[in-house]
Parts: structure tokens; C-alpha cells; sequence
């Protein structure tokens, strides 16, 4: 049965000599995986819509009965090869990358619009780094259902004299229920950006840039959190805290 498929190439993974195991976030069948043989020769015909973060078109041949995929043809539709040498770029395609596959689908059943919209953020003026990688970071913790409040205190419901992030309690406490707690860097700036980039989505980061030092800390936060909550550690963590310490 043929199958064609428009999307994203967000994994390669080598098999055998010069096969690859190709992962798409396509727009009509979520996530899917390919084999493609012979595409790690530069001369395949199929070589240039198999690379990392391309998006192209893919005729595929599709057995129903053990729901295997291979590649029969592919054409590139968009190629970003210059983001590769873009690290910042490339860092936050990887971590969004690294997101999606972390899930299960049911958890990002609009996939394709998410990484849609993510390149296209990429590819603007107004892209950002430590703002693109704290709103990934926020839209990964509501995926997993481990969402911080930011509306009000956590102990006692009030919206007035909040005072710091207790990632702990799981958000806002306010001044009555601090307990002690108290972090020297939990600025007002930071109050203020933990809300936003909670509230934020991939389709409005043009509307703010969060503070390179503040973005540093929430971003160091925001990943303890999802390592100690939620048990992910994403491969790219170092490159990103290289990255916004440089």
C-alpha cells in the first residue's frame, strides 16, 4: 500500500551500512518512522530530503499488517541547512525534537502544528533564544502534567504579595505562606517572567523577549524541575547552558 506524507525530519538514527531509520512529524499521521535504504550515500537520489530538520514530502510504501514503513521516494520541500550552522537554532530544534519523542503521542496530538510553528519562529527576526528554549521548556511541563501555578499562591489561593517560585509546592507562594523560603535570585523580574513564559505560546514569542540573566535562571529552574518531577533530562541541557552562560 502506498502512503504519501508531508513533514518534518526530526531524528536519523544509521542502520546497517548505508540505511537510516527516519522519524517524521507529519501533518496527517503524527509522528511516524521510516526505513530508508541507501540514504546515507551523498548520491542518493533520497539523500537531501532525509536530513536532520528538513521538511519534505515522502511516498512510502506502508504494510498494514506489521504497520512497517519504507521509503520509496522523498523530495525536499524546505531545506534549513544553514541553521546547522546557527548553534542557538540548531539547540532549540534538537531540545523540541528531543520533546516530542520524550511523549507519548496522545500528549502532543497537534505535533506537526507545534513544530510548524516552531520553524517558523526559527526562521524570524524577532527569534530569541533563551525565550524560545523557557516557553519549550513551559509547553513541555504542561504536557506531562506536571504545570507550575502562576495565577496565585499554591497554599492559600491569593493573587497579591507574591513573593517567590517554590518549585517544591508547585508554584506562587505569597508572603503568609512562605515558610522560610526565600531564594536570593528570585528577583521581581523573575516573578514576573516565570508567569509570562507559563502563560506564553510558540505562536506569540513576538510579543516579548525575556532578560538574558533571568532567562539563565529559569531556564537552570525550569530543568532541575522537569528532571526532578518528571524524570526527563533532556540531551541538550549542557549545550544550552553553555550556550546562555557564553
Amino acid at each position: 500500500m502506498e502512503e504519501i506524507l508531508q513533514g518534518y525530519v526530526i531524528r536519523t538514527v544509521p542502520y546497517l551500512e548505508n540505511d537510516a531509520i527516519i522519524t517524521l512529524v507529519s501533518k496527517t499521521k503524527g509522528i511516524v518512522s521510516f526505513k530508508a535504504r541507501g540514504v546515507q550515500k551523498p548520491t542518493s537520489k533520497n539523500n537531501p530530503s532525509c536530513q536532520l530538520f528538513v521538511k519534505g514530502e515522502y511516498l512510502l510504501d506502508f504494510k498494514q499488517e506489521d504497520g512497517h514503513r519504507r521509503l520509496r521516494s522523498g523530495m525536499v520541500e524546505h531545506g534549513f541547512s544553514p541553521m546547522h550552522y546557527d548553534i542557538k537554532r540548531f539547540i532549540v530544534l534538537t531540545l523540541a525534537s528531543e520533546g516530542l519523542l520524550k511523549f507519548e503521542e496522545s500528549d502532543f496530538e497537534d505535533a506537526y502544528d507545534f513544530i510548524n510553528n516552531l520553524f517558523q519562529v526559527i526562521q524570524s527576526d524577532y527569534f530569541d533564544f533563551p525565550t524560545t528554549v523557557l516557553i519549550l521548556l513551559s509547553i513541555f511541563m504542561t504536557r506531562s502534567g506536571c504545570q507550575l501555578t502562576a495565577d496565585h499562591c499554591v497554599n492559600c489561593g491569593r493573587t497579591t504579595e507574591i513573593s517567590v517560585v517554590s518549585y517544591d509546592d508547585g508554584g506562587f507562594l505569597c508572603s503568609k505562606c512562605l515558610h522560610g523560603q526565600y531564594s536570593m535570585h528570585q528577583t521581581t523580574l523573575y516573578l514576573k517572567y516565570f508567569r509570562i513564559a507559563l502563560k506564553a505560546q510558540i505562536n506569540n514569542l513576538s510579543q516579548f523577549q525575556v532578560p538574558p540573566d533571568v532567562g539563565y535562571l529559569l531556564i537552570r529552574d525550569f530543568l532541575n524541575y522537569l528532571e526532578k518531577q518528571v524524570g526527563i533530562r533532556f540531551k541538550s541541557q549542557s549545550m544550552i547552558l553553555q550556550q546562555l552562560m557564553d
